[in-house]
């Protein structure tokens, strides 16, 4: 999953509508990227 393909998926993410799979990319782009992880913070 490119990181743009994680940034579209951020906010299903945050409203814990991604499949397990989606997440767990997901969850391994967020420890490795600053700016996606505050984007995702903000939704909480």
């Amino acid at each position: 999953m490119t990181h743009d393909d994680v940034a579209a998926l951020l906010g299903a993410y945050a409203l814990d509508s991604t499949s397990e799979e989606e997440r767990e990319e997901i969850e391994a782009h967020l420890a490795t990227c600053p700016p996606c992880r505050a984007e995702a913070a903000a939704y909480s």
